[in-house]
């Protein structure tokens, strides 16, 4: 591959967006999510919902989170 290409698909690949995990859909509700975890900041929970149908929804959350302490070994 010619080093013109490679840095082309280098730097798209660098450039692409933080992937959602998607988690399926809930009455006609396509739920995503994914962890931001700024520096020196606490940790943001992004949640993305899209109405795939073409009426009006109204949207109920409860969340239920686990936290597992990270630790580091030296």
């Amino acid at each position: 591959m010619k080093p013109k290409h490679l840095f082309l698909v280098l730097s798209l690949t660098a450039c692409a967006g933080p992937s959602y995990v998607y988690k399926g859909v809930q009455d006609g509700i396509e739920v995503s999510y994914r962890w931001n975890h700024p520096a020196s900041r606490p940790s943001e929970l992004l949640l993305k919902l899209e109405n795939t149908t073409g009426a009006d929804k109204g949207v109920s959350l409860d969340l239920d989170l686990y936290y597992q302490g990270r630790t580091v070994e030296t």
